[in-house]
């Protein structure tokens, strides 16, 4: 079914940012700021799976793998709603250039034992704030398709 489709992989985008990756994977460690509370505790791999998971997040969206041919949701929701479309495409980008940009400030666990005011803490509870609310988008976009979009993880 194409409809239960659209509305699993938006239900999908919108859990795995403002639950998973935001609440989760990220939004725990920062507050207790214990490496036990991090994603990959014992891999050490959290910065990378954080660009990861925001990068593929887009990538579900864009569906803008290489030797792919097709329609992604991000063009049936221009040819709709091309503007709550422009503003989650750029959303998306924001976010993962923001997850970059905090894994230039040095390892997961680095990054969470630091002081509350210092950079990388900073970004990072940004990062958080901002993919929460790109979970709250892809919801409002599906309410707009006529979804009922859960984030619910």
């Amino acid at each position: 079914d194409p409809q239960q489709a659209v509305a699993d992989l938006m239900r999908g985008m919108g859990a795995l940012s403002a639950g998973e990756l935001a609440g989760e994977r990220i939004a725990v460690a920062y507050e207790t700021q214990d490496q036990e509370d991090e994603h990959s505790c014992f891999s050490d791999n959290t910065m990378a799976d954080v660009v990861g998971n925001a990068a593929g997040i887009r990538l579900a969206y864009t569906a803008d793998w290489d030797g792919v041919d097709g329609t992604s949701l991000a063009d049936v929701v221009a040819e709709v709603e091309p503007e709550l479309g422009e503003a989650l495409s750029s959303q998306l980008d924001a976010n993962v250039a923001a997850a970059e940009a905090l894994a230039a400030e040095g390892t997961f666990e680095e990054v969470i034992a630091a002081d509350d005011d210092s950079e990388g803490r900073t970004q990072m509870l940004a990062l958080v704030e901002s993919l929460q609310a790109q979970g709250d988008a892809i919801a409002e976009l599906g309410a707009a398709l006529g979804y009922e979009i859960s984030l619910e993880i």
